[in-house]
């Protein structure tokens, strides 16, 4: 633009024709104008964002693959129309290879506010706080471009990714309520009603009161206490990156085991230990996953010392995980209630060798790879739905795997 204004300038005096002074005349007063004008737009902008609804869902907890809505409001404050301006959003919540949202804006009007929404995909677990935004301009005649940071901070706690477990009997709920750990009795009567929470089976579902009372409500049975379960991960050895490493698989099969422990009434307990308040609800299991890791360097100790009450043990160890795996052999008589998930062939600095020195010292092995996800929860169902983990089946899939 300067060079436009220099050469019409020249023109005009060269030529003293008049109409090259008023050309120059107009085009220094738009390149002066357009100055200040985009910081004079987006000053009076003011920003707030915040989460609609989990999309598709009936509940506001937030899981791992959950697709939910987020929305950022724009409010002009000022008596003068805000125009031609685009908004760039920083999402974390989204996998690291796609695009951030982003908008452009046409007009908000003086006084008024609009309302971007967008759609992400929730990639991974964990607890996220999504900073200012960020919005820009270069109007009117795009000389000089203007950006300013708008605070609107929002924290959204994403849960990890729940995988559904064969349950023996559908009773207890999700509530929390601390259950007997005397051995199981098989009576399963009816006991009353309830709302709609995220994890329970549909086929529960109470459509006579739900019909009543205009909202999903649930049968709740009378719970059949069963022997506990305690389960064990090291968070501090992490092999493979994103969503398929061992930390993640772990805390995968972590929620779904706690979830079927909290649908049955059953005794749950986990290390690495919640340091303010003990997993006595589903909500505290699902929030002590979510902002793992902590370093807790003595909880597989901790787990291995806690001794053998009736019920199951489960201790889910990467092949990597060197100082476990020692501390796990350390033990001459293994018990006979331990079963230890092995992560492997997720990345280097693995032992190939770990599963098969584990079953020569007498452990009950389920390898888990990257595709066994599924098949590994299926062999703890059945472990959960028996008093002791049978040795047998556990020690055939180790000599399947060491043969392959």
């Amino acid at each position: 633009m300067a060079v436009v204004c220099g050469v019409l300038y020249a023109l005009a005096w060269f030529t003293h024709i008049g109409w090259f002074y008023a050309a120059n005349a107009l085009a220094v007063a738009i390149f002066l104008l357009n100055i200040p004008l985009p910081w004079l737009i987006l000053r009076g902008l003011s920003a707030e964002r915040s989460m609609i609804a989990r999309a598709g869902g009936r509940s506001k907890d937030v899981f791992e693959e959950d697709t939910i809505s987020l929305a950022v409001e724009l409010r002009n404050r000022t008596r003068f129309p805000t125009f031609l301006f685009k908004i760039q959003e920083e999402c974390p919540l989204i996998a690291p290879d796609e695009e951030q949202p982003g908008f452009f804006v046409g007009m908000v009007a003086p006084q008024g506010s609009i309302t971007a929404k967008y759609d992400v995909r929730c990639y991974r677990r964990g607890v996220y706080s999504l900073g200012p935004i960020l919005v820009e301009t270069a109007a009117p005649f795009g000389l000089f471009r203007a950006q300013r940071m708008l605070d609107a901070t929002l924290e959204v706690t994403v849960y990890p990714q729940v995988l559904a477990m064969e349950t023996n009997v559908n009773r207890g709920s999700l509530e929390g309520r601390t259950p007997d750990a005397s051995p199981p009795v098989h009576s399963g009567e009816f006991r009353a009603s309830r709302e709609y929470q995220h994890g329970d089976y549909v086929q529960n579902i109470h459509w006579r009161n739900s019909a009543r009372r205009g909202q999903l409500m649930v049968k709740e049975f009378d719970r059949i206490p069963q022997g506990e379960v305690r389960l064990a991960l090291n968070q501090d050895i992490d092999v493979g990156e994103g969503r398929t490493s061992t930390l993640e698989y772990a805390i995968k099969i972590a929620a779904s085991v706690a979830q079927r422990c909290f649908l049955e009434g059953r005794p749950f307990q986990m290390w690495p230990r919640a340091q303010e308040r003990p997993l006595s609800a589903w909500h505290l299991v699902l929030e002590h996953l979510a902002r793992l890791p902590s370093r807790t360097p003595a909880s597989i100790a901790e787990f291995l010392d806690y001794g053998t009450a009736p019920g199951i043990s489960v201790l889910i160890v990467s092949a990597a995980d060197r100082e476990s795996l020692a501390k796990l052999m350390e033990r001459r008589s293994p018990s006979p209630n331990l079963t230890v998930v092995l992560l492997r062939d997720f990345g280097p600095g693995e032992d190939p060798n770990a599963a098969e020195k584990l079953f020569k010292m007498g452990f009950s092995v389920l390898p888990c790879g990257r595709s066994d996800l599924r098949a590994t929860l299926d062999s703890l169902s059945r472990l959960m739905s028996m008093s002791e983990p049978p040795a047998r089946t556990a020690r055939a899939g180790v000599r399947q795997a060491a043969s392959v």
